[in-house]
């Protein structure tokens, strides 16, 4: 009895496996034919795309993904509808786009994060940007460096000399361990070759009260979030870790002008999961790039500070390695 019960649920195992077998393989871009994939490229997009954001709602992030997803629609009739998935810095919700369907309607916004959550040594975590093919980053905020108005420190250049003379002894607010915020000025340290205590905050805001609290020696953040105490003239922003100077502070030097090799700041782009056909990535960046051209998104953008910067998906791709080299090296040598 037992044996003619084992049959019929064998069977139904084995055209079950091969059920799903199926569908998986039918899902492979390789195996398309090329009528199959010049309809899809012909027919897209013929449903809703839906634009990841890792972060939470209410961030820098969620504000471009959300405006670009407006203007995008507006500028091709596309259906753009985003998702935030938190958690895990970001983890959560890059890995979700980058296991989705490969044929164009999961597009992730991919941040900085994707190159330094595989290098912490805290974590068991593998998420990076070359789980995707990438499209464009959108935009590039600079981190910068922030002092007390009354600071004995009128430069950057008296910074360093203050830091190399008392070494170890200079505190820095930063908006918690591992944040972009705390690394950058781990790079800074490891560019001018000394060493820094970081005070880790729950983001960039309280660290900047415990600076103007006189509690710190100096912030490490983004201009745009001590904008308004700098030009009360309660802080004094010495140096940008950017390419260039940025418009709201177009006094205060970069770094690198001063002759060191600084570049850090947070990031975020567009990213598709690997195999989806290149004929539907070109798609995407030509609709996406029309919302980025529009001048009020354009304008929208520059009220909140956001920093866009289109880079081409070759040019991004390549900006995304360097990152990666870069943040391998500090975390592998950091001190918490």
């Amino acid at each position: 009895m037992k044996t003619h019960l084992m049959i019929p649920a064998l069977i139904i195992a084995i055209v079950a496996a091969v059920a799903v077998g199926g569908c998986v393989d039918s899902g492979k871009q390789g195996e398309m034919t090329k009528e199959e994939l010049a309809k899809m490229v012909k027919e897209f997009p013929k449903k809703d795309i839906h634009l990841i954001c890792p972060p939470k709602q209410g961030g820098l992030s969620d504000f471009i993904t959300r405006t670009l997803a407006r203007y995008t629609e507006e500028e091709t009739g596309a259906n753009v509808v985003v998702e935030n998935r938190p958690g895990n810095a970001g983890a959560t919700g890059m890995r979700f786009g980058a296991h989705a369907a490969p044929d164009g309607y999961t597009v992730t916004y991919v941040t900085v994060e994707s190159t330094i959550l595989k290098h912490r040594t805290d974590i068991d975590e593998t998420v990076s940007y070359k789980d995707f093919d990438l499209l464009a980053r959108l935009n590039y905020g600079p981190a910068s460096l922030s002092v007390k108005a009354d600071s004995p420190w009128k430069s950057f250049e008296d910074f360093v000399n203050h830091s190399k003379s008392h070494n170890g002894e200079v505190n820095i607010g930063t908006s918690g361990q591992y944040s972009i915020w705390h690394l950058a000025a781990a790079v800074m340290a490891d560019s001018l070759g000394v060493d820094y205590s970081y005070v880790p905050y729950d983001g960039a805001a309280p660290s900047v009260q415990d600076l103007l609290g006189g509690h710190l020696d100096a912030v490490v953040s983004s201009p745009s979030e001590v904008f308004t105490f700098v030009k009360a003239g309660q802080l004094r922003l010495l140096a940008v870790f950017g390419d260039k100077r940025v418009g709201e502070f177009p006094d205060v030097p970069t770094a690198k002008e001063l002759g060191y090799d600084i570049n850090v700041g947070a990031w975020g782009g567009l990213g598709v999961p690997i195999g989806t056909p290149e004929e539907i990535q070109q798609k995407l960046i030509d609709m996406f790039s029309k919302g980025f051209n529009n001048a009020e998104f354009q304008q929208k953008s520059s009220e909140r500070g956001a920093g866009l910067n289109w880079l081409g998906a070759a040019e991004f791709s390549s900006f995304a390695a360097n990152q990666d080299e870069i943040f391998a090296r500090i975390l592998k040598n950091i001190e918490m």
